[in-house]
């Protein structure tokens, strides 16, 4: 029976064994070949570095090799090919830096055979070698890293514009379904009680003021959305006089706080959408503050018979809050209260 290996414990296998070889490659392998041949690494860089042309013309050469192969072999497509060129250059770039540095005149002896002294060539290829592939490497983790943060940055901003549509999205859908009701509410007033109808269209008017206002904005201090929503509440207790009530306790000191715009109001619109409201059975909203959250609260009594609801608004404040601010909605149900508790944010 095999065993299946979890992907993150094979990546790190991986990176060990890679490790271990160079090292056993770059470690033992150089301290053979300077035992062997009777050179010192050390000495030989210093050589190699202190030759300007060819230090420039190694760094340029590794440096351009990957930006170009990172243009024409991105990382992740055709890596077989990637690395095979990237070796490649490295040994064409490693033999051109030699043979600037090595005088080809002392590399060789004319006596009745063309002998290559070897001990001469060897230790400059070693070091060349070793330069270009720190350089070669440097730069291809350099290059990576970049990629992914850009990778990551644009995902990032990939969600926020899409929970700031969203949002937006829904906030526009609140306009026609809240004047809706709104009307329903004015024109039994204009027959019944026209200074109530007076005060309900200021009221009306301010709200729709604020939506406007706030249409493009991504925060707005918590003591303004109080208003609106304190605002909206009101409208919506016209509508239901005894059957709803709400009680709002917050803090001075958190009004300078910042909140998504609608945030408070969507709360309390979504407690009257689902829930029933009776003067037999009032539905009871309590906002107030919790350390750095602000807390709606209602009494749970679903309605027996509603529309099918998918949470969409619900849904889009907590993709609003999660993709643009890095913070949890907190959501808490049980057989008695529904809480929903909103994350207050610091003007920056």
């Amino acid at each position: 029976m095999s065993i299946a290996i979890p992907k993150k414990i094979r990546q790190i296998l991986l990176l060990a064994i890679t490790a271990f070889s160079l090292r056993m490659l770059y470690v033992e392998g150089l301290n053979i070949l300077q035992n062997t041949f009777d050179f010192s690494l050390l000495d030989v860089f210093s050589a190699i570095l202190s030759n300007s042309y060819v230090t420039m013309f190694m760094i340029i050469s590794d440096i351009g090799i990957i930006y170009l192969l990172n243009k024409r072999y991105c990382y992740g497509r055709y890596p077989f090919v990637r690395l095979s060129l990237e070796f490649l250059s490295l040994i064409i770039i490693t033999l051109i830096s030699t043979l600037m540095v090595v005088d080809l005149k002392s590399i060789f002896s004319y006596s009745t055979v063309l002998t290559l002294q070897v001990n001469q060539v060897i230790p400059v290829i070693l070091g060349c070698l070793l330069f270009n592939t720190i350089v070669i490497v440097i730069t291809d983790i350099f290059l990576y890293l970049r990629l992914s943060q850009k990778k990551t940055l644009a995902i990032e901003i990939g969600k926020k514009n899409k929970a700031r549509l969203q949002y937006n999205k829904l906030k526009r859908q609140l306009n026609p379904h809240f004047l809706f009701n709104s009307l329903n509410v004015l024109d039994y007033l204009v027959h019944t009680d026209p200074d109530r109808a007076s005060t309900f269209i200021k009221k009306l008017a301010a709200n729709y003021r604020y939506l406007l206002n706030n249409e493009e904005q991504e925060l707005v201090f918590l003591h303004n959305e109080i208003k609106f929503a304190q605002s909206y509440f009101d409208l919506m207790k016209e509508r239901f006089d005894k059957g709803l009530e709400m009680k709002m306790e917050i803090s001075d000191s958190f009004h300078e706080c910042m909140i998504v715009p609608c945030g408070l109001q969507l709360l309390i619109e979504n407690a009257t959408k689902h829930n029933i409201i009776s003067s037999e059975s009032p539905l009871r909203i309590e906002v107030y503050t919790e350390s750095d959250l602000i807390v709606v609260k209602n009494n749970l009594q679903p309605k027996l018979s509603t529309s099918p609801s998918f949470g969409m608004g619900l849904n889009n404040l907590c993709g609003q809050y999660t993709a643009m601010f890095g913070k949890d909605v907190l959501i808490e149900k049980n057989d008695r209260f529904f809480v929903v508790k909103i994350p207050l944010l610091n003007q920056d």
